[in-house]
């Protein structure tokens, strides 16, 4: 075992963490033959030393700029290097930069085969050079890699906690949790409750009202998750343009109008139009609220506060029923119906909600207003501290478009997702009706469905946060889909519904009320576990934001899915819609299981070095090629 570790300086790392220099030529004859050298050395010395050597550091061209010791290597075992050994006349500009590097330098073990210790999490970043020296960052979070050691805390996360006050770091997360977390959970619960609140009326009266005959309502239904499903990855796209207040709380305001304008229908086709439009502003809402947190939070953060984040939908579904409890009783106020008071007042919230939240809502890191800019280049060096491998794609270009589109991890994830997705929806749309059919009437199966969304966000809240404690996914997906699937399989094998004078002809309503707990537990266990260890996996800017939205939108056919298998003519037993939703719950958990084995094969490939050849591709090549860079690790 090696008693000294390299800092090797990569060229190719000048285009994804340094600023490139004005007065050097890129495009140089002589520079770019000393590049293509000083790359094949590297990879030389990969092949030497194996894993024990770490590509990462500045380019050759900018050398002259820092401190002498960083240009020689080995360093000692025994060097601990940090930000603050060298002044800022040493470091200039470069000073973020150079620190978040000298955090991440590899120690070797002592004792012989005493494992390297390594960084627990793998990201990459791109470090945006303002004039004055103003620090910019964009963040890609994947998850711990399947080999890192947990025993004891790593070199890094001890070096960084000796130049930083702790106290500053809980403060800066405090205030980035209040104007994060806070508004976009509120925005989801709204959200999600004019997603779902047709489904509560549907049993206090809107399908007499409007002449609601054979399937019209599930189309109605279905006519949402048409744009929701097309309109995903463009959205995200647009997010990327514009600042994310402005663009999250415009679309906020927009589908809360639609939701209003259900409330003053007529016919079935002015409820599927406002449905359609409804879906219009809500696409895109998930993956780029994922996609906005993912850019502040560490990998190890993440998943906790993303399944708090879902829990908002679980919390809308319980309020949407107390809420629809109490409009009805409304009915002929002002000559309109109950239930339309439940579909004008809930999308009156959401109108309400986005002004506000528009001057509260934090923008990308480097505009955040909240941070000071001790706090923002603290947030930049804490985020550099986690990085492990360089996983960068800012640039869409054709080479771009293809790693993303025939990635396997993607269209997998998206599979994963579509299978928990289904009975997803279908608690979501049709708890009231299935409540309902158990023997409740239209009213009292509102009130009992308050109670199954919150055993299912406590529960969904818990798991997170082992699976952040234990830095694992796989094993809380299949939990999930085996307690969900235990409900379907209670709920297929009910019999003809019990009567009070012929209990015996099926199961007791009681055991079918608890499964559907089970059902709606197990799912929403999954939903947020699976977006996450998708975006976990998935390396550089442009890479997570279209493929978390790939994900979402092929996941959100599930919706269709489950708006067609429950249909009325099934009522009350749904033997289709309860057989449908149970068979992809296996789907999830077969394409878990390969997800899983997948990542783990290509994890040990890398550490053998048969993906070391993509180190000498071209310098725009290396430096937009994303989780495909041979850094990169993947979590399990």
């Amino acid at each position: 075992m090696m008693t000294k570790s390299l800092l090797m300086l990569n060229p190719e790392l000048a285009n994804q963490k340094g600023r490139a220099e004005p007065a050097i030529d890129a495009e140089d004859p002589e520079i770019e033959e000393q590049d293509r050298d000083f790359r094949q050395a590297n990879v030389d010395l990969v092949q030497d030393l194996g894993e024990e050597v770490e590509l990462e550091g500045f380019s050759n061209h900018r050398m002259g700029k820092l401190p002498g010791v960083l240009a020689e290597a080995p360093f000692a075992a025994d060097d601990h290097l940090k930000a603050d050994d060298f002044s800022e006349d040493e470091l200039g500009d470069d000073a973020p930069v150079v620190g978040a590097k000298l955090l991440r330098v590899r120690r070797a073990g002592d004792a012989a085969g005493e494992d390297d210790e390594r960084s627990d999490y793998s990201e990459g970043q791109r470090w945006d050079g303002q004039a004055g020296g103003d620090v910019g960052m964009e963040k890609t979070v994947c998850e711990p890699s399947v080999e890192a050691k947990s025993s004891s805390p790593t070199h890094e996360s001890a070096a960084i906690e000796e130049p930083f006050d702790q106290q500053l770091e809980k403060r800066m997360m405090r205030k980035i949790d209040l104007h994060l977390m806070v508004p976009l959970w509120i925005l989801f619960m709204l959200g999600f409750m004019d997603r779902i609140n047709l489904g509560n009326v549907a049993v206090l009266g809107i399908v007499k009202d409007l002449h609601l005959v054979g399937n019209a309502f599930n189309v109605a239904l279905q006519v949402f998750f048409v744009p929701y499903i097309l309109l995903e990855a463009p959205s995200n796209l647009m997010l990327r343009k514009l600042p994310p207040s402005l663009w999250i709380c415009t679309t906020t305001f927009l589908w809360g109008v639609a939701c209003m304008c259900q409330g003053f229908v007529h016919s079935n086709s002015g409820l599927i139009a406002c449905r359609f439009f409804i879906g219009v502003f809500e696409a895109g809402f998930v993956p780029g609220c994922a996609y906005l947190m993912s850019m502040y939070y560490r990998r190890h953060e993440l998943q906790r506060r993303l399944s708090l984040f879902w829990c908002a939908g679980l919390v809308a579904g319980a309020f949407s029923g107390l809420l629809a409890y109490a409009l009805v009783h409304m009915q002929g106020l002002s000559d309109l119906a109950g239930w339309r008071w439940v579909l004008i007042i809930e999308g009156l919230l959401s109108v309400a909600a986005s002004i506000p939240v528009y001057f509260f809502l934090a923008d990308w890191p480097e505009q955040a207003k909240f941070l000071s800019k001790r706090e923002k280049q603290y947030l930049a060096l804490r985020n550099a501290a986690d990085v492990g491998g360089s996983s960068t794609m800012n640039h869409l270009d054709k080479a771009a478009w293809r790693r993303i589109l025939l990635d396997w991890k993607i269209w997998c994830g998206s599979l994963i997702y579509i299978g928990i997705t289904v009975s997803g929806y279908a608690t979501a749309l049709f708890i009231p009706t299935i409540i309902s059919s158990i023997g409740y009437s239209g009213i009292q199966s509102q009130i009992h469905s308050i109670p199954v969304w919150m055993v299912a966000a406590v529960v969904t809240f818990g798991t997170s946060i082992l699976t952040d404690k234990l830095q694992h996914r796989y094993g809380f997906v299949m939990f999930g889909v085996l307690f969900a699937s235990i409900g379907y399989i209670i709920l297929l094998a009910q019999g003809p519904l019990a009567k009070p004078h012929h209990a015996q002809l099926g199961l007791n309503p009681q055991v079918r009320y608890m499964a559907v707990f089970f059902v709606t537990t197990g799912c929403y266990i999954v939903q947020p576990v699976a977006i996450g260890w998708l975006a976990s996996n998935l390396g550089g800017h442009y890479k997570r934001a279209i493929g978390l939205a790939i994900q979402v939108a092929v996941g959100n056919i599930g919706g269709i899915m489950a708006s067609n298998v429950f249909v009325r003519t099934d009522a009350p037993r749904y033997f289709v819609g309860y057989g449908v939703g149970l068979a992809m719950l296996v789907l999830c958990g077969v394409m878990s299981t390969v997800f899983a084995l997948g990542l783990m094969r290509e994890n040990k490939n890398r550490d053998a070095g048969a993906r070391d050849d993509r180190l000498v591709l071209a310098k725009s090549s290396q430096a937009n090629m994303g989780d495909d860079d041979p850094t990169f690790r993947f979590s399990i």
